[in-house]
């Protein structure tokens, strides 16, 4: 079962995301709230169940989303790396995060409903 983790400082970006994974089938969710605990629990997996995505917010409180990503492609092993998407309100932060690693961009929004429809769309094409 795959796990998307989001890297976020915002606990209302972490309820978005919970709430979209929620919606499609055989996906886990794991929330992170800074850059630290995030690389943490990355190098200290061991049995866990990897991300196989991790969305990736700039601002971080006192780090940035692009020095995470870097650090995360360090740790990376030939098994397993996970694709890791720049998910940020700031268009610049988003780039900065594809320079440093990244693989792609997906848009930080919410609909009425409280999910983000670029982030579902993703998830439900996602390759099984």
């Amino acid at each position: 079962m795959p796990r998307l983790w989001l890297i976020d400082d915002t606990p209302a970006m972490h309820r978005v995301a919970d709430a979209t994974v929620a919606m499609v089938d055989g996906w886990d969710f794991d929330g992170h709230l800074n850059g630290a605990d995030a690389v943490a629990a990355f190098e200290h997996l061991g049995d866990g169940i990897p991300p196989a995505v991790i969305l990736m917010d700039f601002y971080l409180g006192d780090d940035r989303g692009d020095h995470v990503t870097a650090r995360l492609r360090q740790l990376e092993t030939a098994h397993h790396r996970p694709v890791i998407i720049g998910y940020s309100s700031v268009r610049s932060g988003s780039a900065a995060i594809l320079v440093a690693g990244g693989d792609l961009i997906l848009p930080k929004h919410e609909n009425s409903a409280g999910i983000n429809p670029s982030l579902l769309a993703y998830l439900r094409d996602w390759p099984r």
